[in-house]
């Protein structure tokens, strides 16, 4: 159940002040980049693709990004903006020279179901390397890996996923769940294991805001179909978790 986002390199357009030959020519090649899929979007289970146009200066760096097409949702445009931000390119080449050009990158922004034993294995992975040494950059890309089931389309995830995060999460974590783990899915406890894991970092409080916003919205399905009188005392006990 993992949230996948692809980038597909479809078309690449070269400006350059003169005309060429063909064989001189060698367009900007995309390395790397940090895709900025925001939580809204993903609640709201927006998807589409975003073509950017992205100016390369000569080390590779990307120095102007413009929306070339448009996904039809504001939310995705700006993800795509702020994403060109993190590109890193090998810059165009122009005879033997580096060049500043434009190029068009397409991003999808796709809500996709994966394997889940991937999925488990690289939050272990992970997690590992957090315990080892400690970084508030590495629990922000754990609670990233989080959220695509925490945010899974509705209907997309069953109680299935229940075994998976069973083993991703604290045993601490995993208690909160005890008498309804066939009963209903748990993204929910996914937001917990952050605070239980790290709860002096800034990570952790961004998880307590989050989780009140999903207490608004799910209190009333959770109450509605989890068994009571247990229910109202999870509840009870997520909703004291934002409180402290």
């Amino acid at each position: 159940m993992m949230i996948k986002t692809r980038l597909i390199l479809v078309s690449m357009v070269l400006l350059l002040l003169a005309c060429p030959k063909k064989s001189d020519i060698f367009v900007p090649v995309l390395l790397d980049y940090i895709l900025y899929y925001p939580d809204e979007a993903r609640r709201l289970g927006l998807e589409g693709k975003v073509v950017v146009g992205v100016l390369v200066d000569e080390s590779g760096r990307s120095l102007d990004a413009k929306i070339a097409r448009t996904s039809g949702y504001n939310l995705l445009d700006s993800a795509a903006i702020y994403t060109a931000r993190s590109f890193v390119f090998s810059p165009g080449i122009h005879g033997d020279k580096p060049v500043k050009s434009w190029v068009l990158i397409p991003l999808e922004f796709t809500l996709e179901l994966a394997n889940p034993e991937i999925w488990l294995a690289e939050l272990n992975v992970l997690q590992q390397s957090i315990k080892n040494s400690f970084s508030e950059d590495k629990v922000k890309e754990l609670y990233n890996m989080y959220k695509q089931v925490i945010y899974a389309p509705k209907g997309s995830v069953d109680t299935k996923i229940n075994y998976f995060i069973k083993d991703a999460v604290l045993d601490s974590t995993a208690r909160l769940w005890d008498g309804f783990w066939r009963v209903q899915p748990a993204q929910i406890i996914l937001i917990v294991d952050i605070i239980y894991r790290y709860p002096k970092s800034y990570t952790s409080y961004l998880a307590k805001q989050d989780l009140n916003v999903y207490l608004e919205k799910e209190a009333l399905l959770l109450k509605n179909t989890l068994p009571q009188p247990e229910g109202d005392s999870l509840l009870n006990r997520l909703r004291r978790l934002v409180q402290e």
